[in-house]
């Protein structure tokens, strides 16, 4: 029962750490801080769930149309999450793009609270990215279902909008444990960059410890996705690929911050889960 009581006290501290929901009458306990990422994967299943709910509200209830219902999905997303993984792009974007090839000098953009036009483009042009795979990604669904597409495209055919909803609804999911369980990675292999400003991630990552707790932390997160791999309703060799595809954008991507600033921050996680997820969009589309 205490070990029960402890594996929950962890994922609310996921919970908190990851969105901005707050559990009340919950007693924090911040020296379990640094073994929150075990819960990862599992967190940020709740959140593309939350998201589409948000999606079969629009579409089956509400019957918007396709984009709108979209937008209002990859919205309540972000405001669920605080932009918490949106504001680590824009300033990822500004620093690394803006920073030239001096590490102080990426880092203190980095730490810049005010949004550059290199930051601005960054969010502009991902957004548009997820909006435009889930979109094919649900109209081709509908065409495999034999059924037209209603006006301008748009609209989904009454015959086919459960089997197009759950996709869209799986590829929320999906995205949103997935990208958050490789995050993960950088906390064990990689190198965090200290810096000035305390942040949440400078937080949990001054609490890691190198020892076997890591490994089985690591562990159960595998063990989340290795569920939710095999309660999806997409064809395994299209996830293997989805997981190969984000295995080398992981090292690439780590490759990357070590040569620019010899490591990582709080932003270039938040950054990196942004780049995961949207690959995983567009695996799917």
């Amino acid at each position: 029962m205490r070990l029960i009581k402890q594996e929950i006290k962890i994922l609310f501290l996921a919970i908190t750490f990851l969105t901005r929901i707050r559990i009340p009458d919950f007693p924090y306990d911040h020296s379990l801080l640094r073994r929150v990422y075990r819960y990862f994967p599992l967190v940020g299943a709740l959140i593309g769930a939350c998201g589409g709910l948000v999606f079969f509200i629009s579409t089956a209830l509400l019957k918007l149309n396709l984009e709108p219902a979209l937008v209002l999905s990859l919205m309540s997303i972000t405001m669920l999450c605080g932009g918490l993984h949106e504001d680590g792009l824009a300033d990822s974007c500004d620093a690394f793009f803006g920073g030239g090839d001096r590490p102080v000098r990426i880092l203190e953009i980095m730490k810049d609270s005010r949004i550059g036009s290199f930051g601005a483009l960054a969010l502009f042009f991902f957004l548009l990215l997820k909006l435009s795979a889930l979109k094919s990604l649900a109209l081709k669904i509908n065409i495999a279902g034999g059924q037209g597409v209603g006006e301008a495209g748009t609209t989904m055919a009454s015959a086919t909008v459960s089997v197009a909803t759950a996709a869209v609804i799986t590829a929320f999911i999906m995205a949103n444990s997935l990208a958050r369980f490789f995050v993960t990675f950088f906390l064990i292999r990689g190198q965090y960059v200290n810096s000035q400003v305390q942040s949440k991630s400078s937080t949990l990552v001054t609490q890691l410890s190198n020892s076997r707790q890591l490994l089985q932390d690591l562990l159960v997160a595998s063990i989340q996705v290795v569920v939710l791999i095999f309660i999806a309703i997409i064809p395994l060799t299209k996830i293997f690929t989805i997981l190969i595809v984000l295995l080398l954008a992981f090292f690439l991507l780590q490759k990357y911050y070590k040569n620019k600033i010899g490591g990582y921050t709080g932003d270039a996680l938040g950054a990196a889960e942004q780049i995961f997820e949207t690959i995983i969009y567009l695996a799917l589309s």
